[in-house]
């Protein structure tokens, strides 16, 4: 059907292409504003992620240290152990061994009391009248007694300070527990910034995938943004004629040869028409159209 239809904008005359492209290209901005607004939070999670792995290695390093220094201490406390324990049981010692040796001494003279008797006899002279009646193992035994008692109170004296020093060895074993700790939690901060780590790598990743989706977004986004320029350009005249083409006009019939139509088909021919001096007009009109 011929006819007029008004003045409209160049897409008003073509409503169906106008339609379906801002459709898309609605769709295209919105997927593009979706991405853009991923990359903000991606950046800050990111960011986070740095920081609490610097603060992962932060904590892992005074843990090492702490480690380091618990252990120092638990080898000053055994050094210390041993330096007090050796001068303090020197006495002691002393006397334990004067006593085992007055008892070995003591066990061969009562072993044979001949050697004891003669010994006595140097000494004394005039005890010779006695010497039958003397019984050595008695005398013997009484320092046998005194001796053993003397390396017993050396023992229990030994005994006594090992048991003092005995709190060191407690203390460091109750470091060896802390250290144990440290340790563990040394582990568990390491496995800690490994999925940190994993986790930086895949939201990086996702980053870049996202960055590079908004940079070929970016030649489809200014066509689009062009083209909507264009189909919003007003100064457009809309009209169709429809019948054979050899009643188009003498203009048209001089084209029309070149698409091998007989004169006499009909075709329905979609006309827009804008003023030649309307430049905004014209160039929307060659940007939608194929005018050359």
């Amino acid at each position: 059907m011929s006819g007029y239809f008004g003045q409209f904008t160049v897409g008003g005359c073509v409503v169906g292409l106008s339609g379906a492209f801002a459709t898309v290209g609605g769709a295209l901005v919105a997927l593009n504003a979706a991405v853009a607004a991923q990359v903000a939070p991606i950046d800050a999670a990111v960011t986070a992620l740095v920081e609490a792995s610097a603060l992962a290695s932060a904590q892992f390093s005074a843990l090492a240290s702490l480690g380091v220094s618990l252990g120092a201490i638990g080898d000053s406390i055994l050094a210390a152990k041993a330096s007090i324990r050796i001068p303090a049981i020197a006495d002691f010692q002393i006397q334990l061994s004067a006593a085992v040796a007055i008892q070995a001494q003591l066990g061969l003279d009562i072993s044979d009391p001949t050697v004891y008797v003669e010994a006595l006899l140097q000494g004394i002279a005039q005890a010779e009248i006695a010497i039958e009646s003397f019984v050595p193992d008695v005398a013997l035994n009484v320092q046998i007694a005194a001796a053993a008692s003397a390396q017993l109170m050396a023992e229990a004296k030994i005994a006594a300070v090992d048991l003092a020093l005995d709190v060191l060895l407690t203390i460091n074993a109750q470091l060896s527990a802390q250290i144990q700790i440290v340790a563990n939690i040394q582990a568990a901060i390491s496995a800690q910034f490994s999925a940190l780590a994993s986790i930086s790598a895949s939201l990086s990743a996702i980053k870049i995938a996202l960055n590079a989706a908004l940079s070929a977004a970016v030649g489809p986004l200014a066509a689009y943004a062009s083209m909507t320029a264009s189909l919003g350009t007003n100064g457009a005249y809309a009209m169709a004629y429809t019948g054979p083409i050899s009643g188009a006009g003498a203009g048209l019939d001089a084209l029309t040869p070149s698409t091998g139509l007989p004169g006499g088909t009909n075709v329905l021919i979609p006309i827009m028409l804008v003023q030649q001096s309307d430049t905004p007009a014209v160039n929307a009109v060659n940007n939608v159209y194929r005018t050359s």
